[in-house]
């Protein structure tokens, strides 16, 4: 998968997770690590 992919991909979890993480909902913020995880991979 290259940068850019991975970076789209993250940047779509973040949106999707956005109502969530308003919501205070932990798994966003579990979620969030493993997008950071996924471009440091990519």
């Amino acid at each position: 998968m290259n940068s850019a992919r991975a970076r789209a991909a993250v940047a779509d979890i973040r949106a999707t997770l956005s109502p969530f993480r308003r919501r205070g909902i932990n798994e966003a913020a579990e979620i969030d690590a493993m997008a950071a995880r996924w471009q440091q991979v990519a």
